[in-house]
């Protein structure tokens, strides 16, 4: 088999020479990105870098300058929206919400898109699997606008798995998180993609990138800058390069993955 074809197996969603300007003011460039069924992506870059340009264009959402975005083999400027809601879930990174709905209601919303088809006989079940996962079962009857910002993201976050799509686009989705819950949303996830899921995720955590990222696609200034396994990746002087900070990577004591330390000032009194 060859190399080229080695490297489309597999791709369910893809960027091709992808532009998208914003307000006319151009945020991406020529951006070509392959996703595969089975992976984590991470989008990782600094503030501004285009990365959440480039999830709304992956969703459909955006319309591109230049380029196209194709999720399985289909253009996505010609799906219909009930199309485009049953291949790929999106979860923003503004978690607002306009009326006072209760927790269980707005996960039930992920279901729109399967009704009067036969998955809707599916939904009560996928709506309470989406609660447990996302750990908000027990605020299934709370209104919405009385939640932590946490819990408003694990609501989120249970929308979108509720809808139960083979691709999962998730806008910094750990952000609003503590630590149990933003690995227990990035191990979920990891699940999903093991069962055969293709999902992309913005973080800016580079740690929990290096942690769970199959792959990790580097953006700066509106262009790809690095594609490839953490490893490969995040590495010293890219990262320092990319962020204008020097940063360094040791290798984890655990398993020997990357681990990412932003140098810091000395203080007077540091004997370092």
């Amino acid at each position: 088999m060859s190399a080229a074809v080695t490297e489309r197996a597999g791709v369910v969603l893809e960027a091709a020479g992808l532009s998208v300007a914003l307000d006319g003011t151009p945020v991406l460039h020529d951006v070509t990105l392959p996703v595969r069924a089975g992976e984590l992506l991470v989008l990782a870059g600094p503030n501004g870098a285009g990365k959440s340009t480039l999830l709304g264009a992956l969703a459909g959402d955006l319309a591109p300058t230049a380029g196209c975005v194709r999720l399985a083999g289909a253009d996505v400027r010609r799906l219909r929206a009930d199309e485009l809601a049953r291949r790929r879930s999106v979860m923003p990174q503004d978690h607002r919400v306009a009326f006072s709905f209760r927790v269980r209601q707005l996960v039930e919303m992920g279901r729109a898109p399967w009704r009067r088809t036969p998955r809707a006989d599916e939904d009560d079940a996928l709506v309470d699997a989406a609660l447990a996962a996302a750990d908000v079962p027990h605020l299934a009857d709370r209104l919405y606008p009385t939640l932590s910002g946490g819990e408003r993201a694990r609501t989120a976050f249970a929308r979108t798995l509720a809808q139960d799509c083979p691709v999962l686009l998730l806008d910094e989705p750990t952000a609003a998180l503590d630590v149990q819950h933003q690995e227990r949303l990035l191990a979920h996830t990891r699940s999903l993609t093991r069962g055969g899921a293709a999902a992309v995720a913005v973080l800016h955590d580079l740690n929990l990138a290096a942690g769970h990222a199959d792959r990790v696609a580097l953006l700066a200034g509106g262009r790809l800058r690095a594609l490839g396994t953490p490893a490969e990746v995040l590495t010293a002087d890219l990262l320092s390069e990319v962020y204008e900070h020097p940063i360094d990577v040791l290798p984890h004591p655990v398993g020997g993955g990357p681990l990412v330390l932003p140098r810091r000032p000395s203080h007077p009194e540091d004997p370092r």
